[in-house]
């Protein structure tokens, strides 16, 4: 089995590769690749946005995959869930709700049977949200927010490849992102630090507030590596058994 695991950026997959031995893709800079068992791992770093995202599944998809994994940092949109909850997503829309793709049922309810908080709906954003006011307006749609997980099931679907959304929240609604992430990043959507760090240079009031995300990030990101290890070992066990119907598209 051929699983691809996706993932918008560098921090969010390095928890799991201190955890397990991923050896760099000599071909593609972007993609790590795992065994577990007889399961072959390809974790991908996307970059930020949907646009990325495509772009770079393109090298993936050609290997023909058995399944997707859409993971990664989210934030979230309602109060019961905290930082660190692994939430995996029923559905996930865009901004608008206009169109909504479903996780692959069988995938959902092992992710559920593993650990993760059953969620109603992710929804992807064109643009990073950093208030509590974006936030909880968003939450009448969906209960995480990120801004990748449409595109890459719809991507996935288009090829037949059957996925899941499965997300560790990282910022809770309560808390407001000052620095503007959206200003760092570069073409392929990978965060400069330095932009950032200019960004508090100049608003020296914005530390504690990047220090506190970047803690809670980094424990997001170490849950979210110690779940897929084990929901990775769970459905390489029951991978007879797996029933990957592609899933539905509605609008």
């Amino acid at each position: 089995m051929k699983i691809v695991v996706t993932f918008a950026v560098d921090w969010e997959l390095r928890p799991w590769r201190k955890l397990r031995f991923f050896r760099s893709d000599p071909s593609d800079g972007r993609i790590f690749r795992a065994n577990l068992g007889e399961t072959e791992i390809l974790a991908i770093l996307t970059g930020v946005g949907p646009q990325n995202a495509v772009q770079a599944l393109r090298s993936c998809l050609k290997e023909s995959p058995d399944l997707c994994i859409i993971s990664g940092l989210a934030g979230g949109l309602k109060s019961e869930h905290r930082s660190g909850d692994i939430l995996a997503a029923r559905t996930v829309c865009q901004q608008t709700g206009a169109a909504f793709l479903a996780s692959n049922e069988s995938l959902f309810n092992q992710a559920v049977e593993c650990g993760a908080k059953a969620a109603g709906q992710f929804v992807s954003v064109a643009k990073v949200v950093r208030t509590i006011k974006e936030k909880l307006q968003l939450g009448a749609l969906a209960d995480a927010v990120d801004m990748e997980s449409f595109a890459v099931m719809e991507a996935m679907h288009v090829s037949g490849v059957p996925s899941i959304a499965i997300r560790s929240i990282a910022d809770e609604v309560e808390l407001e992102l000052m620095c503007d992430f959206e200003r760092a990043l570069d073409n392929s959507g990978r965060v400069r630090m330095t932009q950032v760090l200019g960004q508090v240079a100049l608003a020296p009031q914005e530390i504690w507030p990047l220090i506190k995300f970047g803690i809670v990030s980094s424990r997001a990101a170490a849950r979210l590596a110690r779940y897929l290890d084990a929901y990775i070992s769970v459905l390489e066990e029951s991978r007879a058994r797996l029933n990957l119907g592609a899933q539905q598209i509605a609008k």
